[in-house]
């Protein structure tokens, strides 16, 4: 199973929590990116360190307070198919 990570040139990103949203700028492009709640909560993760995208919806579900499935699964994916084109993610 495929290990997500932030991007090398990126674990210096500057951020923010506002209102549960979290407000990313990434230094390399020079953009500025608002994620809701569960995008901001899988971004910290990684963060963390690298992750497998069923950790990650496991994560979500907890977050969300919800059973893990096939939903938070694909949540999981969109979310970082989402960070991934937003280069914070890879």
């Amino acid at each position: 199973m495929r290990y997500w990570r932030l991007c090398a040139r990126e674990r210096e990103l500057a951020w923010r929590q506002w209102h549960g949203d979290l407000v990313v700028f990434n230094p390399v492009s020079g953009a500025t990116h608002l994620l809701d709640i569960v995008g901001g909560e899988v971004l910290r993760a990684l963060m963390e360190g690298p992750a497998r995208a069923d950790d990650l919806a496991r994560r979500i579900a907890k977050l969300l307070d919800v059973e893990y499935g096939d939903e938070t699964g694909a949540a999981a994916d969109r979310i970082l198919e989402n960070l991934d084109r937003l280069g914070l993610a890879e």
